[in-house]
């Protein structure tokens, strides 16, 4: 009876080694294509922080060159691009402005308040939604970061589908702006 046991046990433990072999061999081949995948996946994280790196030298060398305006009035009349509306939500909203006194606003809001510098944009051009990446040929003008600003006009231009740009025009106090010579 001692034998057939032991011949049992033996059999068992040689069919647990199978399996565990088994087990630890699939394993490893579902984990190489991961193992793989992460170093890629470094890879591309390591280039993305260095380029986010060279952007933010970029930046602060860029900030560095802005001055304040050298405007004979005492304002500027410009416009500002809040964001993109979809289905009467914002998709997304710029993430350099806020509209006041309601952040969900998508229409008729009194004020803007900028999270950081923005640019400002002499004209809007309804029928083409080219403008939003256009200025005049002078030197680029920011609004400072932190100021509130009273909407005097707002625009809305067509994007894809049904949702549409969200444009408004403001009045900026000279002392708030900053001017970035491209020059």
């Amino acid at each position: 009876m001692t034998e057939v046991n032991t011949r049992r046990l033996l059999k068992i433990q040689v069919a647990v080694a199978v399996l565990a072999v088994g087990v630890t061999a699939f394993s490893l081949y579902q984990l190489g294509p991961l193992t793989q995948r992460q170093a890629e996946l470094k890879g591309e994280i390591q280039a993305l922080e260095a380029k986010r790196n060279e952007l933010q030298r970029d930046n602060q060398a860029l900030m560095g060159t802005a001055k304040p305006a050298a405007n004979t009035s005492d304002h500027v009349d410009a416009w500002l691009y809040v964001g993109r509306v979809s289905d009467g939500r914002w998709a997304p909203r710029s993430d350099g402005v806020v509209p006041s006194p309601n952040a969900a606003a998508v229409q008729d809001f009194r004020a803007i308040s900028t999270m950081k510098n923005v640019r400002l944009v002499d004209n809007v051009e309804n029928e083409s939604t080219a403008a939003i990446t256009r200025s005049s040929s002078g030197p680029v003008q920011l609004v400072k970061a932190n100021t509130e600003l009273p909407v005097l006009e707002i625009r809305t231009q067509p994007s894809i589908g049904d949702a549409s740009y969200v444009w408004v025009k403001v009045s900026v106090p000279a002392d708030k702006v900053l001017v970035i010579d491209s020059k």
